[in-house]
């Protein structure tokens, strides 16, 4: 789903190019029914599922809720209404809700894995601003030991201080190759060892 919503626009479309799709899709999804009209029995709303989902996702509520009634103009154009007004009625009506259902839905969810999308990308920008100042204070320990090494005259004293910048660069080693710079999570463990 996550690469889903990546190949939807990121900005909202014209009008005429929302609409127009929108209109377009459920065009054929009328076509097909029109088409097993036998086979789909006298409403055949299923078929206009796929339409309005799709235009809930991809556009916006708005271009659902125009799916939905258009499709519930086209499937009522098909039908015989003097032989059973009530049950046709009950029909569009139960398939209205649904669809208002399903477009309120559809469009949630895209909303939440976007948020979602959003929230990861935040993440790893703040990972790697953690790893980065992590690194810079790995190298300001490392440089104040170094100096502090150099100003010592007891060697002594001068090799556990290079000693502890030499464990602190190791240190400093391991957390850059431990963070994982692919985004993905997986790190190279066989490098490291």
């Amino acid at each position: 789903m996550e690469n889903l919503i990546r190949l939807l626009p990121a900005t909202p479309q014209p009008f005429l190019v929302r609409y127009g799709v929108t209109f377009a899709m459920v065009a054929v999804s009328f076509l097909i029914r029109f088409g097993i009209e036998e086979r789909a029995g006298p409403y055949g709303f299923i078929l206009f599922i796929p339409a309005i989902v799709v235009a809930s996702v991809v556009f916006d509520r708005a271009c659902g809720f125009f799916a939905t009634a258009l499709a519930i103009i086209l499937v009522s154009l098909l039908l015989y209404w003097p032989g059973n007004i009530q049950a046709h009625l009950a029909a569009v009506a139960a398939f209205g809700l649904v669809s208002a259902g399903l477009v309120v839905v559809s469009e949630g969810t895209r909303k939440a894995l976007e948020r979602a999308m959003r929230a990861e990308a935040e993440k790893d920008l703040l990972l790697r601003e953690l790893s980065h100042r992590s690194r810079n204070n790995f190298a300001l320990a490392v440089s104040l030991l170094s100096l502090q090494a150099r100003t010592l005259s007891e060697p002594t004293a001068r090799a556990a201080l290079e000693a502890a910048a030499a464990r602190i660069r190791v240190i400093a080693e391991a957390q850059v190759h431990l963070h994982p710079a692919s985004g993905q999570g997986h790190i190279e463990i066989d490098r490291y060892l």
